[in-house]
């Protein structure tokens, strides 16, 4: 994430987060332009062979304490993303945090249908970076 969007905006900030700051806090904090957003990564082993099978599920997917920050940190004003990347494919998601209780559960399509991004990379990172 740093390398791919950092060469493209010298005004972007990305702190990576370690779990210092408490359970569920996301990975990465970013700031361009004075507007904060938190962003949690996440990584799903391969593409489903089923179309309704959830893309991250449980094992993949956001923890309780995750879920549960993106969702109280939205209902406060706050901005958070969920980045979804699949291992072996160019393929990458970018969701907001409010979806957060039902990511985990999502098919390939339907994360496609409400993701605020969902595209190959390098393209991918271009878009994101419209939205931090």
């Amino acid at each position: 994430m740093r390398n791919n969007l950092l060469k493209r905006n010298p005004l972007l900030r990305l702190q990576r987060i370690e779990e210092m700051l408490g359970a569920g806090t996301p990975d990465v904090l970013a700031l361009l332009c004075g507007r904060v957003t938190w962003i949690e990564t996440k990584a799903a082993k391969r593409i489903p062979k089923r179309p309704a099978t959830p893309l991250l599920g449980d094992a993949d997917g956001l923890e309780v304490s995750q879920r549960n920050w993106h969702l109280d940190w939205t209902q406060h004003g706050g901005r958070s993303m969920i980045v979804v990347g699949i291992v072996d494919s160019p393929l990458h998601f970018a969701l907001w945090g409010r979806l957060a209780d039902s990511i985990n559960q999502m098919s390939m399509i339907e994360m496609q249908h409400r993701a605020i991004v969902a595209l190959p990379a390098p393209k991918f990172w271009d878009e994101l970076e419209k939205h931090l």
